[in-house]
């Protein structure tokens, strides 16, 4: 760019004065082509059905690995596209976890969540399982159909399913029954 530029960038004038005329048309072209860039972005979105189809990604925080004996301490959704593009975000719930099942952790999981901070913010949460669930149903609810959308996320179907099925079983009946593991694909891609 050449110095005899004097206005501001951002403001968005000034910015051709040290152009040539042939450099301003290409500028221009430049802009109307990302112009229709864009158009042709949200046209594609509009024929691609395959765009309209939800994914919902479900991370779970839980005390432990045994699903008899431990429960769950946090849980978020990410709903997204089939290309993956975010179309939500749940609230990142903290749940409300009895003392026995802190104390009882295994030492790795102690370790992780002190680390975190999460012991500590599930020791000053409020928030129970059922109320969790009802909130989940209804960001679901407003973002995906019900029996439309898959399940996904790492390891989910080793272990988080099983959480799932036992601690929010509405928010289970509300999704497919595909299951999208990013585990599987790890291995598969191996």
């Amino acid at each position: 760019m050449s110095s005899d530029c004097t206005k501001d960038p951002e403001e968005g004038e000034g910015m051709k004065e040290g152009m040539d005329s042939e450099e301003e048309e290409d500028a221009e072209d430049l802009g109307e082509e990302e112009e229709e860039d864009d158009e042709m972005d949200s046209d594609e979105e509009a024929e691609d059905p395959s765009l309209k189809e939800k994914i919902a990604w479900v991370d779970v925080e839980t005390t432990g690995l045994d699903v008899d004996q431990d429960t769950i301490m946090e849980v978020a959704v990410v709903v997204t596209n089939s290309l993956l593009n975010v179309m939500a975000e749940s609230p990142n719930l903290v749940l409300k976890v009895e003392d026995r099942l802190i104390t009882n952790m295994k030492q790795p999981y102690q370790d992780q969540h002190t680390k975190t901070g999460l012991i500590e913010r599930c020791k000053k949460s409020s928030l129970s399982l059922k109320a969790a669930e009802d909130q989940l149903l209804k960001f679901l609810g407003d973002h995906t159909e019900k029996d439309k959308t898959p399940l996904a996320g790492n390891s989910v179907n080793a272990d988080k399913k099983k959480f799932l099925v036992k601690y929010l079983p509405r928010v289970m009946e509300h999704l497919q029954d595909r299951v999208v593991d990013v585990k599987s694909v790890k291995e598969l891609c191996k």
